[in-house]
């Protein structure tokens, strides 16, 4: 070896990195939930918009 030395991780660490992905499941319930939301508040404005104006 040329002067290296390996590199070893402190005791106590991980040794995998942090990613977050541990809080998917919640941040996509959410965004499920208001997608639904959304979309049922949508349905009900259009179907009452759309009473009396045909012929």
């Amino acid at each position: 070896m040329s002067g290296r030395q390996a590199t070893v991780a402190p005791v106590g660490s991980s040794a995998l990195a942090e990613t977050g992905a541990d809080q998917t499941f919640p941040v996509l319930a959410t965004g499920v939930a208001l997608f639904l939301g959304g979309v049922a508040l949508y349905r009900r404005s259009r179907l009452g918009a759309g009473t009396g104006t045909q012929a």
